[in-house]
């Protein structure tokens, strides 16, 4: 796949290869070996969060990357290479008596090669850096940058077993994961990739480092559940999960602000109960309640400190709650719910301090109603229909979190007779704020997307089927801000960066089948 991008000077590649093998052992068991491996580049600054409004009325909404090398936000300065894979190794197997097993062994592996200039601001230029450990700027003739490695390698297993009794169906299990990860980032001058020894200088650790860094965590999830057949029409499902997580930091430099060597180990446990009731009222329609208690382990970030010795925090937790009512007939699928989930022991920075160091206090409520309807009109054509109302506001304050839109809704007209398939769909997100603090908001936004594809059967050489498909995107043309990131704690101000609907655009695709 490749795309020149909406943005300017910010085309994108991505190639990928998938297998799927799956060989029975026998009558009672299936052995299936799977392997997906990509490869993508993408033009980008690294350190963009869009542009401002007085930017946008010179470069335009769509201003990405320039054209011109004398600029820090030329494209070539701003590369950014991926590679991800994921395999596993699947056995499930009926061991008769009502007892089976399914165990999957995998791998998942994340390389990220990033190459970016220092500024990204449209319209900065050349600027110095600093040839010699400890030195002084030279001339404001070169191009400061840097390149930034993240990679991780994940190998886990999961493991399941089911037993049928009369009463109900027995689950248990275990869910094993360890992972190793490096990350990095170091300064050079992007004409001849010579370091610039920019950072603070400490004895010891090379100024053109702001950090190289090891991690790793080992994760167990033994988890068991009963599925209860209480009455012909109702199934009650209580479970257990405990959860131990073993986190480690080894780095050469933490951090920019924590600019030593440091070795963090942490260990987080919970007990996590959960129960699901669900009760057919007919041969359509049934209600659910779920009851969940979850937790978030801190990422390392939280230990990026000067003091990080002091950061002594504790996982953030939630306790979540849902009904439900679902109902499915020959022509008509419609579900609805209402949720409320209590999230507690939110990390917050302490500004008192002068290190970044965290603790953790108050909380966030999120709560909402949300339903979809699908309908099979007749003749091909179908409607489908969904919405939501939510909440999210800090418990201390009472303020909506960044981010968070209050509504959001969709409305499709949908045809599918005789190889011929169309859609047109709408989609609207509601008001929402940048800040937590309510101050940049975000107005509602919308978008109309159509397609129209025919799908041909047996056209010839070899070709089971061809299904050709054009699509437009942002029918009517919409341009309004997606995303913002207010600059200033004291409110909006002109220096704000802002993200911007694509234009319309069109896409033709085929697809063949062998």
């Amino acid at each position: 796949m490749a795309s020149d991008g909406y943005l300017t000077n910010s085309s994108l590649g991505s190639k990928n290869l998938t297998f799927k093998y799956e060989q029975p052992i026998g009558s009672k068991t299936l052995l299936t070996l799977f392997s997906s491996n990509n490869s993508n580049f993408y033009y980008q600054s690294d350190g963009s969060k869009g542009i401002t409004e007085a930017q946008a009325a010179i470069y335009g909404k769509n201003f990405g990357l320039s054209s011109d090398p004398s600029k820090a936000l030329y494209y070539g300065y701003g590369r950014v290479e991926k590679s991800t894979a994921f395999d596993y190794i699947r056995l499930q197997s009926d061991l008769g008596a009502g007892w089976g097993v399914d165990n999957t062994s995998y791998y998942v592996w994340y390389g990220n090669n990033t190459l970016s200039a220092d500024s990204a601001v449209p319209g900065d230029g050349l600027g110095s850096v600093i040839n010699t450990q400890g030195g002084s700027k030279g001339s404001a003739t070169q191009m400061p940058g840097y390149v930034k490695i993240n990679q991780y390698a994940i190998y886990g297993d999961v493991v399941k077993i089911t037993k049928q009794t009369d009463a109900g169906l027995f689950r248990t299990g275990l869910w094993y994961e360890t992972t190793d990860t490096f990350r990095s980032r170091y300064d050079y001058n992007l004409f001849g990739m010579t370091p610039n020894y920019k950072e603070k200088n400490v004895a010891g650790i090379g100024s053109n480092i702001l950090y190289d860094q090891g991690s790793s965590w080992k994760n167990y999830q033994p988890f068991a559940e009963f599925e209860w057949a209480a009455t012909d029409n109702l199934k009650v499902t209580p479970g257990i999960k405990l959860m131990k997580w073993q986190q480690s930091i080894d780095a050469a430099v933490l951090d920019k602000a924590a600019r030593q060597a440091a070795h963090i180990d942490n260990e987080f446990n919970a007990t996590l109960p959960f129960l699901t009731l669900n009760y057919k009222i007919d041969k359509s329609s049934s209600v659910y309640a779920q009851y969940a208690q979850g937790m978030l382990v801190p990422d390392i970030s939280y230990y990026y400190s000067p003091s990080y010795q002091k950061t002594d925090i504790v996982p953030q937790t939630s306790s979540n709650y849902q009904v439900g009512y679902v109902h499915k007939s020959s022509n008509i699928t419609f579900d609805a719910d209402i949720y409320y989930i209590d999230f507690a022991n939110k990390l917050t920075q302490d500004v008192t301090s002068v290190d970044p160091v965290y603790y953790n206090g108050g909380g966030v409520i999120y709560k909402g109603i949300e339903g979809q309807v699908a309908f099979a009109v007749g003749n091909g054509f179908s409607l489908y229909t969904n919405a939501s109302l939510n909440s999210a506001k800090t418990k201390a304050t009472g303020l909506r979190i960044a981010n968070a839109p209050e509504t959001t809704a969709a409305l499709a007209l949908l045809y599918n007779d005789s190889g011929l398939s169309s859609s047109l769909v709408y989609k609207y997100v509601g008001n929402q704020f940048a800040d937590a603090s309510e101050l940049l908001t975000i107005n509602p936004y919308s978008t109309l997307d159509y397609s129209v594809g025919y799908t041909f059967k047996s056209p010839g050489l070899g070709v089971k089927s061809m299904k050709v498909t054009l699509g437009v995107y942002n029918l009517l043309n919409h341009t309004d801000v997606i995303s913002a990131s207010m600059t200033s704690k004291n409110g909006p101000s002109a220096a704000d960066l802002y993200t911007w609907q694509p234009e319309r655009s069109f896409m033709a695709t085929v697809k063949l089948d062998f």
